[in-house]
């Protein structure tokens, strides 16, 4: 059998097409300003009054639940201090169902607290509406630090 001598360079073309092809299908992480449309309508003047709507549907739950998440991305971070925990979601026994990381260093803490705000409180409503229940087990506070520019749940403790 004859053997080219391209055939290294053959080889080497397509390895180096294949590794492209794999980076194109690499999930990306940057903001291209086409957040999902979820909309949840609240009266403003109702939610400055402090009064939480009890009508809102699972789906709007739903919705919420996934705006929290796609505001807050990947948790980049330079320093630990730029990492913040927040409960997020309510157990029907009472308590945070898990917690979440984020980052202030690419998520305001001003725009992604009231909505966490909001969906612990509508996801209390819902789990008493609906007559939910749960194992009722207590879900440990956790911290964050700073691992490869990402903030992530730190010591023995697991995010959810």
């Amino acid at each position: 059998m004859r053997y080219s001598k391209f055939m290294p360079t053959s080889t080497a073309i397509a390895t180096v097409a294949f590794a492209l092809l794999l980076a194109g299908c690499a999930p990306d992480n940057t903001y291209h300003g086409d957040e999902p449309e979820i909309k949840i309508d609240q009266d403003e003047a109702t939610e400055e009054q402090g009064i939480i709507r009890d009508d809102f549907t699972k789906e709007e739950l739903e919705a919420l639940r996934t705006q929290v998440k796609y505001i807050i991305g990947v948790p980049e971070a330079s320093d630990p201090s730029q990492c913040r925990v927040m409960p997020f979601g309510a157990k029907p026994c009472g308590g945070p169902a898990q917690y979440l990381i984020y980052s202030t260093k690419v998520t305001d803490p001003d725009v992604i607290e009231p909505l966490i705000m909001r969906y612990n409180e509508w996801s209390a409503i819902y789990n008493q509406r609906e007559g939910l229940m749960s194992d009722c087990a207590i879900v440990p506070p956790i911290s964050a630090t700073v691992v490869d520019g990402v903030c992530v749940a730190s010591g023995d403790t697991e995010l959810q």
